[in-house]
Formats: C-alpha cells, structure tokens, sequence
C-alpha cells in the first residue's frame, strides 16, 4: 500500500514539477527586472513575463503545475504577506485615520462597480479593480477572487493596470501635494490613502520626507488591514447568491482559509517576532511566492484578452485612481 501511494506522490510531482520550475525561474526573473522597470514592481512584471511565455510557447504538459502555483501557492502567499502587517502600528491610527479609511475603502469599490457599468465591464472586474484600488493592489486582487472566481484574464488584466497606475502615482503624487502646498501630515494621509500597493505608499512617502513617509505607512496598514472584512463580506455576498440560485446548497461562513493565515501571519509579527532580518525574511519568502503564482496567471492569459479588454479596463482604472486621489486630498484638508 505505501509503496502504491509512493509511487502515485512520484507520478503527481513529475506531472506537477516541469510548470512549477517555469513559473518559479519567471518569478526569480521578474525579482531582479523589477528593480529595475519604472516602478512597476517584480509582482507585475511576473505576470507580464507569464503572459510572454504563455502566448510565445506551447505549455500544455505544463499546465498541471501551473494551475497548481495558482490555486494552491497563491492562499499561502496571500497568507504568508501577513507578517508585514504589525497590528502595532495600527495603534497610532487616530479617529480621523480611522475615519478617512471606513471612508475611502468603500467608496473606491463602490465607485468601480459604477464606473465598470457604465464602461460595460463584468461585476467580477470591476469588483476585482475596487478591491485593488481600495486595499493593496496584487495581494487584494488575488485574495477577493478566491471568493468571487473571476476568469484569468480578469484578474491578470486588474493587476496590471492597478499596479500601472500606482506607479503612476508615485511619481505624480507626491509632486501634486507639492504644488498644493500641503502639510506633513495632509500629504502622508493622501498617500496613505489613494496610492494602490504598499511599495507605492512607502516610495511616494518617504521620497517626500521621513515624517510624511511614516504616515503613509500607517494609512496604508489600515487599508491593507480591510483585506480580512471586504474578503468576508463579499464572500457572505457570494454565498447569498448562490443561495437564490439552489435552494439545497449549503454554505458555511466564508472565512477563507488564507484570511484567517493573513491575520494570524500578522499577530506572530506583532506578538512574537522581535527580529526586522526575520520578519523582512519571510516577507521577502511570501513576495516570491505570490511573483511564482502571477506568473502562472500571467500564462493563462491569451493576447487577444488584452487587446479586445486592456484599454477599456485601463481608462477606467485611470479614470479610479484620479478621483480616489482627489477624494483622499479633500477628506485630508477636512479632517486635518
């Protein structure tokens, strides 16, 4: 009997192994272009490596390992990013803060979900182009489509453009705070608040002073934070539906697996681990894992999607991250 279930464990690894490699040796690539591609960060420029190699090469032997680096190593990625989050931190949100983010997080989301109608984007999409917006870029997309299952190119499509416009932001931003002459603090709760990954947040910070740095960080740890509540919401959401639909299925409380990883990732962070070398450590683990997982999205997804989908998701994602920034300056010069 063991060595029967030995043998079927082989068999599984060598049909799952040959994709795994392929997307792990994009993403070991995407780790070192990214430091050097504008901004843009190695988690897009892994989905963007995936989508060369998938409309350039023929990989169906390797699609087993590929659609395994999607499904099961992207919760445990999602999971494992916790850590980045030191629930400490949080502690120096005031009411304002606090106030600015309950504000702003479903605003952006609702305000996708209008602007997706009107351009005729699917729900899922725009859903997926909200979340991304609201919380944190590629970790929030990947982490809302475990629980709406939008299609492939949906989501490779709303992580290339958020991450594309947050990168427009960093460089944009910062200046526009500049010229409007805003304090230290308006311009960390601006950024803070408008701009879509936390590498973003803490660029566009810090590039303008520690102090305004810091802020934003802190903003943007609140907004990360919102990841467990908006992915249960819309889980209870999605069960609701599905309810309507067929009366026999039953559906337990849809707290994912990795939400719950996430949070408990951050109270070892806060509670638990004292050393930075170490919790930068498994970050850095859980920021190449998510690289290997957006590579294999990125080669499920076919240039035609693109073409056909691509400017229409990015006028509204401009169109998103404008009025998210404008919304986030004028609550800061009311709150502050």
């Amino acid at each position: 009997m063991n060595e029967t279930n030995n043998n079927k464990l082989i068999t599984k690894i060598r049909i799952l192994l040959p994709g795994i490699i392929l997307c792990s040796i994009l993403a070991i690539i995407a780790s070192f272009m990214g430091k050097y591609a504008f901004g843009l960060g190695s988690t897009t420029v892994a989905l963007l490596l995936g989508i060369i190699a998938g409309n350039t090469i023929k990989y169906t032997p390797l699609l087993p390992g590929i659609e395994s680096v999607e499904k099961k190593l992207l919760p445990f990625a999602i999971a494992v990013l916790g850590v980045q989050l030191n629930l400490l931190d949080l502690q120096a949100l005031g009411s304002k803060a606090i106030l600015l983010i309950l504000t702003i997080v479903p605003f952006t989301i609702i305000l996708s979900l209008a602007l997706g109608k009107f351009f005729g984007l699917t729900k899922s999409q725009s859903i997926l182009l909200g979340s991304g917006n609201a919380i944190c870029g590629s970790s929030a997309i990947a982490g809302v489509n475990k629980v709406i299952k939008a299609n492939q190119e949906e989501v490779g499509l709303s992580i290339a453009a958020v991450n594309l416009m947050g990168t427009i932001g960093l460089f944009t931003f910062p200046v526009i705070l500049k010229l409007m002459d805003f304090s230290q603090e308006q311009s960390g709760f601006s950024l803070g608040g408008s701009l879509q990954a936390v590498g973003h947040a803490v660029a566009a910070g810090f590039g303008m002073s520690d102090d305004i740095g810091k802020t934003a960080i802190i903003i943007k740890m609140g907004r990360v934070l919102m990841l467990g509540p908006v992915v249960i919401i819309l889980g209870i959401i999605n069960s609701k539906n599905k309810i309507q639909k067929d009366d026999n299925i039953k559906v337990a409380l849809p707290v994912p697996l990795f939400i719950i990883g996430f949070f408990a990732m951050s109270l070892l962070s806060t509670f638990v681990l004292t050393n930075e070398n170490t919790i930068s450590s498994i970050q850095h683990i859980g920021k190449t894992l998510l690289n290997i997982a957006m590579a294999g999205i990125g080669m499920r997804i076919v240039f035609s999607a693109l073409i056909k989908q691509g400017p229409k998701i990015l006028c509204v994602e401009i169109i998103i991250g404008a009025i998210m920034f404008g919304a986030t300056i004028a609550l800061s010069s009311i709150l502050l």
